[in-house]
């Protein structure tokens, strides 16, 4: 993309090839900054349009490339969970069958939403607040996240 600069894009392809935003970080701009620098930066330039929209494209690209669609996976976990059942693996039929509520939405990682919410700038949430269109989804989610605080234990909390 001719918006970005070197960095932005090695970044993206690092970012598409490892799926970890920080390592990205490290490998396109060669730091050694501490995690909280670089979760910054990296926060600062994943709200950056022409980054994510670079990104988007990558990732389009990739799952073309390898002809990956819900479909494709969803097919590969219907046979893993035929495979584990014929061979008496309930536990490994179970996590396929969870693979694909998580694939289809139906089930949420509440430790993995709690890490998107955490990387979201106070501005960032102020926006979202503010704008008239996601203030029923930002509502919606606030609530979700509380009643997930509420059934998890103290421990639990603390980990968020």
């Amino acid at each position: 993309m001719r918006n970005l600069t070197p960095k932005q894009e090695a970044f993206c392809l690092a970012y598409i090839e490892t799926g970890n935003a920080s390592e990205a970080y490290r490998r396109a701009y060669g730091t050694k900054a501490s995690a909280k620098t670089i979760h910054e930066k990296v926060s600062r330039l994943l709200s950056e349009g022409k980054v994510r929209a670079r990104l988007e494209i990558l990732r389009q690209a990739h799952a073309e490339r390898h002809e990956v669609t819900i479909d494709s996976l969803i097919k590969e976990l219907d046979e893993a969970r035929l495979l584990a059942l014929a061979t008496k693996a309930p536990a490994a039929a179970v996590s396929e069958t969870m693979g694909k509520g998580k694939l289809l939405g139906f089930i949420v990682d509440k430790n993995h939403v709690a890490r998107r919410v955490e990387e979201l700038s106070d501005a960032q949430l102020q926006a979202l607040i503010r704008s008239p269109d996601s203030r029923e989804t930002v509502e919606d989610t606030a609530r979700w996240i509380e009643s997930v605080l509420a059934e998890s234990g103290p421990g639990e909390r603390s980990k968020h």
